[in-house]
């Protein structure tokens, strides 16, 4: 968090991109998805969804207060 604040007031680039911090925390992610629902599963990187596990695509986003939200287009 300190390193995150200082990247900010110095509007310095930091030391991992916004795709790295991504990737490395959709890992504890999908692992946590597995362990609750008990088995294993198949991830499709591209997609970054479950094929065929509707159980498991649903546990990849929560829903959303409005007005607040993940825009579904950019």
């Amino acid at each position: 968090m300190a390193h995150f604040l200082q990247s900010v007031r110095s509007r310095k680039r930091s030391n991992a991109s916004a795709k790295e911090a991504h990737l490395s925390c959709a890992l504890i992610h999908l692992a946590e998805i597995a362990y609750r629902l008990e088995r294993v599963l198949n991830f499709d990187p591209k997609s970054e969804t479950f094929p065929k596990e509707p159980q498991a695509n649903v546990m990849l986003t929560k829903q959303y207060r409005e007005p607040w939200g993940v825009p579904t287009t950019l």
